[in-house]
């Protein structure tokens, strides 16, 4: 079972001890009883989705579920991707809380996302001899893996790629083994022969890469307590359906809200880029009529494609649409109707940027736990909230940590920037390093003996100049010392500061990637 005890560098804000899940309830009566409703349409849901997944019955007894009415609910999030260890400790720190409060749990899976879900790094040496002969840096590039089957094109979405066949599956994972092998990441390869064989278990057919990736995550220990949900299934609940027609009963006037909230934002917190936290939408007009960027998909679901919405006015009349061209007309106070005729031709709206993170906190959590992303741009969704809505927001925290597959080489590579960073330090200095096992054995001693010489001729300088008689013999003396000194320091720093400078970018992006899958890491099993 991946461990969150041994991820490194973790961040919680606040900190876990100070983390809040009071009942949220919003003064709008409407938007109340409308988030109460959603609340139980949610667990239902959840309950039923999550029962349908692989292995769910080993760890249904102890599900994060209850009354939403008499529960608070704690939410968090991602595509239904291969987790890196930071995505696992969030899940994880979000279960272990909502344990600790006695609240409901429930995982998003952003399946309308376009990729390959089922795609994930691996590390290989660009020349496998290197690894052979031992040594602490290897050269290493990056390979890509996939369990989903192989399809022309560009990938659709996450939630709509195929698993592979069991053949494909261990074809695959013998060639990730090779590559983590000749990396010289042997552990990480015991590793993934244990969750490949889980991904071996799945049937043949007919199941998701994303599916896949959920019910093998939860058997390694990843948020296994937590219910889960695809959004394109929330998109589906009638109250949301309900929520996203009181956006589009006043589009234009959204449209407005919207962009000024990012605005707002981006001034209050000194942003440049138009595009963070998320980009401006736009507003366009020509003979056609005008029209209004929507923070909307239109997810054509059996074609596993989206485009991104637009609100047309055209000869008097409101069209929902896409940039290209209209899809079914928009009459005021029948804005459901709408949305159900493009349900019948397989479509389906779904909110985008900064109206996921609104939808999903205010129809449904008490706290939403984010990782590094939405902990930077949730404070933008913060202000459409009040912007729009009128409400003061939901709550919400971040949590996130990183491991490194190739923690020695890492720690190293640290200390030798540090080295380049102070070499000048280090060298006019070397007195005040002394002892510190930077400087070897044999350097450190002429070093020690070279500074003792510098002593005793500093001493002569004072005395000299004390006495009032000539001290540029002992100046010139102490001049070439010094020199020799920094030559000493230098001359033993270069060959560990060559290292450094001879590391490809390429090597380097791999010992510092924090992004490794989560089946890298688990623990060795135990002996027999």
């Amino acid at each position: 079972m991946f461990d969150l005890t041994d991820s490194q560098n973790p961040i919680l804000q606040p900190e876990l001890s100070q983390w809040r899940c009071e009942p949220w309830r919003p003064t709008n009566t409407e938007l109340q009883q409308l988030r109460q409703s959603a609340r139980r349409s949610l667990v239902t849901a959840a309950l039923r989705y999550t029962s349908a997944l692989p292995w769910h019955s080993d760890s249904s007894a102890a599900w994060l579920t209850g009354d939403p009415d008499n529960c608070p609910v704690v939410l968090t999030g991602h595509q239904p991707v291969i987790f890196h260890p930071g995505l696992a400790f969030k899940y994880q720190v979000t279960e272990q809380f909502a344990a600790s409060i006695g609240a409901i749990a429930v995982a998003v899976q952003i399946d309308t996302d376009e990729g390959d879900a089922g795609q994930f790094p691996v590390p290989a040496a660009v020349d496998e001899e290197t690894v052979a002969g031992g040594g602490l840096w290897p050269a290493l590039t990056q390979r890509r893996a996939t369990w989903t089957a192989a399809a022309g094109g560009a990938p659709g979405l996450l939630g709509t790629g195929q698993l592979g066949a069991v053949e494909q599956r261990r074809l695959t994972a013998q060639q990730v083994q090779r590559w983590l092998t000749t990396a010289g990441c042997r552990s990480a390869a015991t590793s993934f022969e244990c969750v490949a064989g889980w991904y071996r278990q799945l049937p043949e057919s007919g199941m998701s890469a994303a599916v896949a990736n959920t019910a093998v995550r939860r058997r390694g220990g990843i948020g296994s307590r937590l219910l889960e949900l695809p959004l394109s299934w929330i998109c589906g609940l009638p109250e949301v359906v309900r929520f996203l027609c009181g956006v589009l009963r006043r589009a234009e006037d959204f449209f407005g809200a919207y962009n000024q909230a990012l605005q707002g934002f981006r001034q209050q917190h000194g942003i440049r880029n138009a595009a963070n936290p998320f980009p401006d939408l736009h507003r366009a007009a020509g003979v056609d009529g005008e029209r209004y960027e929507l923070p909307l998909w239109l997810v054509d679901l059996p074609g596993g494609r989206r485009r991104v919405v637009w609100l047309w006015h055209r000869d008097g009349q409101r069209w929902l649409g896409t940039e290209s061209g209209v899809e079914v007309e928009l009459c005021a106070g029948l804005e459901a109707e709408s949305l159900l005729s493009l349900r019948w031709k397989g479509q389906q709206l779904v909110p985008r940027g900064g109206l996921i993170s609104a939808l999903l906190r205010l129809l449904f959590a008490d706290l939403f736990v984010h990782g590094l992303g939405g902990g930077k741009y949730d404070p933008a969704v913060d202000e459409l909230i009040r912007v729009w809505w009128g409400e003061h927001p939901p709550g919400f925290a971040v949590a996130s940590a990183s491991r490194y597959l190739f923690g020695e080489q890492r720690a190293e590579l640290l200390r030798l920037r540090e080295f380049a960073g102070r070499q000048r330090e280090l060298q006019y200095n070397p007195d005040r390093f002394l002892g510190q096992s930077i400087f070897t054995e044999q350097a450190e001693q002429r070093l020690r003996t070279l500074l003792a010489e510098k002593e005793v001729l500093v001493s002569e300088l004072q005395r000299r100049r004390s006495a009032g008689m000539s001290a540029a013999e002992i100046g010139t003396q102490l001049q070439r010392l010094t020199e020799r000194l920094r030559e000493t320091a230098g001359a033993d720093l270069q060959p560990q500061l060559q290292v450094l400078q001879q590391l490809s970018d390429e090597t380097l992006q791999q010992l510092e990637n924090r992004q490794w899958p989560w089946y890298y890491f688990l623990p060795p099993p135990p002996l027999p």
